[in-house]
């Protein structure tokens, strides 16, 4: 998601500061949004920044007072759904089952009907251990539900399988009765799995759907490479930086820091691609910037930094 600013900044009853903002999806119309909500810092010198890194993943909202630059509140559970093979019961449309799992909020997976039955199923590519798992419901087709009518059209099962054969209840939501289209459902104990299926069990209006199937954990497996020799491009508009970088062996993406000191590297953006072009920097100032590498196993922090 990008964002469209439309913001504000509080402190919870802990005393903790946060950042709401309106973010983008824009498909069906113009208005179409999300609210992201982010943990913020003060920095001993009273300036304040967002911490964006990994707030796509599961955040655990403490119940106390906590500093956000020493403590974290992301569970640390890597994506492990990101380009993986999807399938599918039916398709409607350019509504492909490889939607749900690209991890865009701009594309989804439909299927043909509404029908209890309807079925998506993603394969993680190998055994992994599932912390959670996010349906993203993509409500093709839908109308307007309200609350007071008493009814909810997510209603679904999610199974988990190791060889794709035979399935194991993980989360049934079958007489689920709330409107929740983003819930995160924790498992209770992380269970191995490799295959993740969700079955719609209702009678919809609209067409089973979801802007993605997420699945949140770690594999087991080595830290992708370190990033080396990434370049900076600032050309006759300054305020946009072109980094390119080789790709770094067995990387599923890139996380890109900045800052314009070297030792506060504030502002990162996530990227699955060796490269990434930013428009949003201040003429004459000199930046820094670091590259870390993550895969379903870890992360892997940049080892140098190089300014332009």
């Amino acid at each position: 998601m990008t964002g469209a600013g439309h913001g504000d900044t509080f402190y919870d009853k802990h005393g903790n500061l946060w950042h709401v903002a309106s973010t983008v999806i824009s498909q069906r119309m113009p208005f179409e949004r999300r609210i992201g909500f982010f943990p913020m810092v003060m920095t001993p010198k009273g300036h304040f920044y967002a911490m964006t890194e990994w707030t796509d993943c599961p955040y655990l909202l403490p119940d106390r007072h906590v500093d956000f630059a020493k403590e974290q509140p992301w569970t640390g559970w890597m994506d492990l759904t990101i380009n993986k093979t999807a399938t599918a019961s039916t398709t409607f449309g350019t509504h492909e089952a490889k939607c749900a799992a690209d991890n865009t909020i701009k594309t989804w997976w439909s299927a043909a009907t509404g029908h209890s039955g309807e079925w998506l199923t993603i394969d993680l590519g190998h055994a992994c251990e599932l912390s959670a798992v996010q349906p993203n419901f993509a409500d093709q087709d839908f109308g307007y539900y309200s609350q007071t009518d008493g009814k909810s059209p997510y209603q679904y099962i999610i199974e988990y399988s190791l060889d794709g054969a035979d399935w194991t209840m993980l989360f049934d939501k079958s007489m689920n009765q709330t409107l929740n289209p983003h819930e995160l459902l924790i498992v209770p104990k992380a269970v191995n799995a490799r295959y993740l299926r969700i079955t719609n069990k209702n009678e919809l209006t609209g067409k089973f759907s979801l802007f993605d199937l997420r699945a949140f954990g770690h594999a087991t497996g080595k830290v992708p490479a370190v990033v080396k020799n990434f370049k900076t491009m600032r050309g006759k508009d300054q305020r946009r930086i072109r980094l390119t970088w080789p790709k770094a062996a067995g990387a599923t993406g890139y996380v890109v820091h900045w800052g314009t000191e070297p030792e506060e590297l504030y502002s990162s953006c996530q990227t699955t691609e060796p490269e990434l072009e930013l428009g949003l920097f201040s003429t004459g100032q000199k930046y820094y910037f670091r590259i870390d590498s993550y895969n379903e196993s870890g992360i892997t922090k940049g080892q140098t930094t190089k300014s332009t």
